[in-house]
């Protein structure tokens, strides 16, 4: 499913920069996603499943802001039941 977050800063606020963040590193966001205009966009492919810790800085403005994006599956699998035979 499809993420899209605009972000706090106002458009005309400068570059924006985002990261993922893993422990106490900085990545690059994830793949097949974009940061244009201040909105966030990402379609994670299959096998994006978890917490996604983001980070977005402005650096004329400042500021910096934290987004986590929880991904798990929509269907669980059925539960094996034993018949007892």
């Amino acid at each position: 499913e499809a993420v899209r977050i605009k972000l706090n800063h106002p458009q005309d606020s400068g570059p924006e920069s985002g990261y993922l963040k893993i422990g106490p590193e900085f990545r690059p966001l994830p793949i097949g996603s974009s940061l244009l205009d201040g909105t966030f966009h990402w379609i994670p492919a299959p096998g994006f499943i978890g917490d996604y810790h983001l980070v977005f800085y402005n650096q004329v403005k400042r500021t910096r802001q934290e987004i986590c994006i929880s991904i798990h599956p929509k269907f669980a699998p059925a539960a094996r039941t034993s018949t007892g035979r």
